[in-house]
């Protein structure tokens, strides 16, 4: 009977043969047309929300093993060590040369500016004054006065201060002629030679040798730090290299002005 009403109606029946699967084929369409499979590698772990294509970084923190808190604790570290390089290392630097420089200026005030020299001296601190205490200079306790080109007059404030100020200035050099008389002490300057120049400066120089001992030091406990800090290999050094050349020419600028003091007492 059907095949009788096919050869009839051959269209009708096929337009409604079609109209009948339709859903049917669509559906199988649509089962063979899918979004391509996201694989697991470009899925967050523990990410059971919508999934995405992780960036190059992530994927590479992830087969490094990183966590997000992990990569930020790296970078803390390296902001310290950077910090410690960039900052705190050439304070340390500075500070050993400012000894350096102050018994640089002492020594050269010994040939130029003898009555500087001796205010700027620095006194014992008085029995059961804390440890703590900053020592007074000798200008504090007492007024130095040039009373002719080769001598100088003491007057301390304080009577009880005359032993002490006339031991102080004594052993600060030998060379000075100094004699108490009343209430005043008496310096008397010998006069200036050239072996007295050359010695100045040679003890100058001297310090050079005690400051990049220093220096050395200082550079050594600055790779501990570094070390301490914890940063990788190849960070620690490159900041190692950094300081390096820096330490090179913090040690030839202050040499150079060493020197040039040292010359100062020689033309002088």
């Amino acid at each position: 009977m059907l095949c009788r009403i096919m050869k009839a109606h051959p269209r009708s029946i096929a337009a409604t043969t079609v109209c009948a699967l339709l859903p049917a084929l669509l559906i199988q369409r649509q089962h063979f047309v899918s979004q391509t499979q996201v694989l697991w590698k470009d899925v967050k772990r523990h990410d059971y929300g919508d999934s995405r294509r992780l960036s190059f970084d992530e994927r590479s923190d992830r087969r490094a093993g990183k966590s997000k808190d992990q990569k930020a604790a790296k970078e803390q570290l390296l902001i310290e060590a950077e910090q410690y390089a960039e900052s705190e290392f050439p304070e340390d630097l500075e500070r050993v040369y400012e000894k350096v420089q102050e018994r640089a200026s002492m020594l050269s005030l010994r040939i130029l500016n003898i009555a500087k020299c001796i205010e700027c001296l620095e006194m014992e601190l008085p029995p059961g004054a804390p440890k703590t205490a900053r020592k007074p200079l000798l200008l504090q306790v007492a007024n130095v006065v040039k009373t002719k080109p080769n001598e100088l007059e003491v007057t301390p404030t304080v009577t009880s201060m005359e032993s002490t100020l006339l031991t102080r200035i004594s052993r600060f050099d030998g060379s000075l002629l100094v004699s108490k008389e009343q209430n005043k002490i008496r310096v008397v300057v010998p006069p200036m030679t050239t072996a007295r120049r050359d010695k100045a400066a040679s003890d100058i120089r001297g310090l050079l040798v005690d400051f990049k001992q220093k220096v050395k030091v200082t550079r050594q406990g600055a790779s501990k730090v570094l070390t301490s800090i914890g940063i990788d290999d190849a960070t620690l050094r490159t900041l190692n290299d950094t300081l390096d050349s820096r330490v090179t020419e913090f040690v030839e600028d202050k040499s150079a002005e060493i020197e040039n003091v040292a010359a100062e007492v020689v033309s002088m």
